[in-house]
């Protein structure tokens, strides 16, 4: 299937392949074991926790909405419009990066290799993307120390939603980011000891 990353804007296509038709080449997949990626979000208002989702539009409410409803939402002080693209743009990506790293023919080896990070408890200013007085940044640090201790959390593919790695129940961001970052000095020490090795001959 092609157009993956905007469904909303282009419709999906089905590409086939004949076995007689010289400008279809056989395409190997991408061994994802050899990326390395750390996607660290700006916070999620939407979930209460990983296991309860609470949405702040409904279909029955929004099929009475008029055009300007869409737009704006002055009840609650919101953008519709704007909130579905932004949250349909971030969830596709999340479900399309888990699908790439979960392809790996080596998932229990290198499942660590895509760490997803991102608070899903915020409220209040907390939730603001551009509310940069001091209290508030002082209350976003606090969230970041306490997620650290958190659960490791992968999206469920078939739920659309983030739950614990059942695999790894102890598993916690702390702990997969120390992982990360042991294996980024050991590829720098290899790095290193080759150009040693490249320069003294």
């Amino acid at each position: 299937m092609l157009t993956e990353r905007y469904p909303e804007f282009y419709p999906n296509y089905l590409m086939e392949r004949y076995n007689k038709d010289e400008y279809f080449s056989r395409i190997e997949p991408i061994d994802y074991s050899r990326f390395l990626v750390i996607s660290l979000g700006a916070g999620d208002a939407k979930n209460v926790d990983a296991n309860k989702v609470e949405y702040m539009y409904t279909a029955e409410e929004a099929s009475k909405w008029n055009r300007l409803k869409w737009l704006v939402d002055f009840s609650k002080n919101t953008n519709p419009l704007i909130d579905f693209f932004m949250e349909g743009s971030a969830d596709m990506i999340d479900w399309n990066v888990e699908v790439d790293f979960k392809n790996t023919d080596k998932l229990e080896k290198y499942r660590y290799n895509y760490i997803r990070i991102q608070a899903h408890s915020l409220s209040g200013n907390t939730a603001s993307l551009d509310n940069i007085d001091q209290s508030n940044l002082n209350d976003l640090k606090e969230i970041g120390k306490e997620l650290l201790g958190k659960k490791m959390l992968r999206m469920n593919l078939l739920a659309g939603k983030s739950e614990e790695i059942v695999a790894d129940k102890e598993v916690t961001n702390m702990t997969a980011l120390d992982w990360f970052a042991q294996v980024l000095v050991a590829q720098r020490h290899r790095v290193q000891d080759a150009m040693n090795v490249a320069n003294s001959n």
